[in-house]
């Protein structure tokens, strides 16, 4: 019974350790949750207080930044001017005329010119050789007077009257005297700022002993055909935006030849003229292209174009251009002419004789009906439109990389009207010609609030303009905020109401008209 006893105890008692070894085991689990349980609640502890000492450093550095910048601000408000926009001058400038273009004394001829006119009653003398052209008018060597806009030089490009023009050292000539009659360059969108109610007068602010200036260019365009001005904007290989252009020789070069690239030059030297990196506005149009290059393809001039060596090609397939027989040989073209040959060997582009700006020759080529091989007319046809459509592709992508260089640098891109029309004029005339702006500039351009009003008008009176004008409603509707009209008054002048910024800017078409302006 004892013995009985006993190993019913060893059982008990070896349940007894069993359960005191699963109680410690339990214990131990426990323990060393609790243990993971602090070291997980101190560390998020120590991440609080990292958070919290980093949060505190940062507002620390964020007051110290908030108090050197609200320090800054009042030692800058101090040394600063403030003006009001009616204050702000605002000069508007044409497309630049090449230095080469204008005889050193054209201008001093034409004024001696005019003043002999006004004395004499326009009546010449009796030992003058030949008879001045009236207004316009073509003289002997195909050339119109100075009074005219445009002349014609022998090979057939067209040359504007430069006798009154305001060259590129002209333009050099403004920017010195400006800054150093203490102009500084401010932004457009500096005289207003935007509220729930809209557009409300804001302070300009300048450095102290500073005037505020804003630069605009008007219609800014070139033509194929013009060799008194720059052929367009290009991008050199570094990115810079400059000018393409020929000079008197005919080679063309690489260069500063317009307003903006000339500015970004004076600035290079002269960064103090710019007020926080404000530029100009350049107005552009889109009838003559669109800032050099083609954008529309214009079938009626493709008949125009005088290429010899496209005439060469389409004479015949088989001929070979070296032989002189198969060059003198008649075609269903004809034979050469004399005419052929005075365009034998000069550079193609220089050889088109109308037409819109930087047409690729090829492509005229290709699209000329009487200039492609008469066997498979209808392929060359369509040929030659795909690649029309190509260049013009190409053309757009370069105005856009152009333009985003532009904006880039501060500058703002507006509308100048598509063709040589006045908004003064009848509404249905500059609804048509804005409308062509939008939708042909538009899309390549992006979109614009500014307004170079084109044809020196403006679209209402003095007082305002009226929300029920059909001018502004149809203006406004296409997005226009900030509308640059022709001040033939004040030297400034600037009217801001909820819809609109109205700012007056005087066009300076010659260095005489902008020293009379600044009164020296």
């Amino acid at each position: 019974m004892s013995k009985q006893e006993t190993e019913e105890q060893r059982k008990e008692r070896a349940q007894e350790i069993r359960r005191r070894k699963e109680l410690i085991r339990q214990r131990r689990r426990k323990k060393k949750l609790i243990r993971v349980a602090v070291y997980a609640l101190v560390a998020f502890l120590a991440l609080l207080l990292i958070l919290a000492i980093a949060s505190i450093g940062r507002r620390i550095r964020e007051n110290k930044a908030a108090r050197a910048a609200e320090a800054a601000l009042r030692q800058e408000i101090e040394q600063s001017d403030f003006y009001r926009g009616g204050e702000v001058l605002h000069l508007s400038f044409p497309v630049l005329t090449l230095d080469d273009a204008v005889p050193p004394s054209a201008g001093k001829e034409e004024a001696a010119e005019e003043e002999s006119h006004a004395e004499e009653g326009d009546e010449h003398s009796e030992d003058e050789e030949t008879e001045e052209p009236e207004d316009g008018e073509e003289s002997a060597d195909g050339e119109e007077s100075a009074d005219g806009e445009d002349a014609e030089e022998g090979d057939g490009r067209v040359v504007a009257s430069v006798a009154q023009a305001l060259t590129v050292s002209d333009f050099k000539r403004i920017l010195q005297d400006l800054y150093d009659r203490g102009y500084i360059l401010v932004d457009i969108y500096d005289l207003a700022e935007s509220t729930e109610e809209g557009l409300k007068a804001a302070e300009v602010m300048v450095p102290a002993g500073k005037k505020p200036l804003i630069l605009s260019q008007q219609e800014l365009a070139y033509r194929a055909d013009d060799s008194s001005h720059a052929d367009a904007l290009v991008r050199d290989a570094n990115g810079t935006v400059t000018n393409r252009y020929r000079n008197a020789q005919g080679v063309q070069q690489q260069g500063a030849a317009d307003v903006a690239p000339v500015l970004e030059e004076f600035l290079a030297t002269h960064p103090d003229f710019s007020y926080k990196g404000a530029r100009g506005i350049l107005g552009v149009s889109g009838e003559n292209g669109l800032l050099g290059y083609q954008i529309v393809k214009e079938d009626y001039v493709i008949t125009t174009i005088e290429i010899e060596e496209v005439a060469k090609a389409a004479r015949s397939d088989a001929a070979d251009p070296e032989d002189p027989d198969a060059q003198d040989a008649d075609t269903e073209d004809g034979p050469v002419t004399e005419e052929d040959e005075e365009y034998a060997g000069e550079d193609t582009e220089a050889r088109v004789t109308v037409g819109p700006p930087k047409v690729n020759a090829a492509a005229y080529a290709q699209e000329t009906p009487q200039e492609t091989p008469a066997a498979d007319s209808g392929t060359n046809a369509v040929a030659g439109s795909t690649e029309s459509d190509r260049i013009i592709t190409e053309n757009k992508e370069t105005i856009q990389a152009i333009l985003g260089a532009l904006r880039a640098s501060g500058w703002h891109i507006a509308s100048s009207g598509f063709g040589d029309v006045s908004y003064g004029s009848m509404a249905e005339v500059m609804q048509s010609d804005a409308e062509e702006w939008q939708r042909v500039v538009g899309p390549i351009v992006g979109t614009t609030d500014i307004l170079l009003l084109p044809g020196r008008a403006d679209i209402g009176s003095w007082s305002g303009y009226e929300e029920d004008d059909a001018r502004y409603q149809l203006l406004s509707g296409l997005g226009f905020r900030y509308y640059c009209a022709e001040n033939d008054g004040e030297l400034t002048w600037a009217q801001i109401r909820p819809g609109y910024v109205r700012l007056g800017m005087h066009t300076i078409e010659n260095y005489d008209a902008y020293a009379a302006l600044m009164g020296s």
